[in-house]
């Protein structure tokens, strides 16, 4: 099911394109896997991150997430103890709310089921529940 509250990171108009962005690389396919097999929340992170930024329509929302996360928790890329910090799971889960939001229609964003090690967009199964 897709979220009913729209992220405040994502302006109406670019909602629809950023979907539309994810669907394409989706490409057809059941799934799509953006971080496999770890469990390091930096890791994840800068799969997840790379990902975003890559879009072609979201400049404006890793502009906000990048100063929202730096602001509220204190994101810094190169820190290597804020990635063991608290706080980096914070920015991690809140990366992984937005993502989800964004997940095109028939697909659901977060770990897999039978490998929570890997994650990414995967078909959503009819009846409830992922794959």
């Amino acid at each position: 099911m897709q979220a009913v509250k729209q992220n405040y990171f994502v302006s109406d108009g670019d909602y629809a394109a950023i979907r539309a962005d994810i669907e394409k690389e989706i490409g057809g396919y059941d799934n799509l896997c953006l971080s496999e097999n770890t469990t390091k929340i930096k890791d994840i992170f800068f799969s997840l991150w790379g990902f975003l930024v890559s879009l072609e329509h979201t400049e404006n929302i890793h502009k906000e997430l990048r100063e929202y996360f730096t602001r509220e928790y204190g994101l810094n890329f190169k820190d290597k103890e804020f990635w063991e910090s608290e706080e980096a799971s914070y920015c991690l889960d809140e990366l992984f709310d937005v993502l989800a939001e964004l997940s095109p229609v028939g697909y659901e964003f977060g770990c897999h089921e039978f490998n929570p090690t890997d994650v990414g967009f995967w078909a959503a199964v009819e009846g409830g529940g992922e794959y």
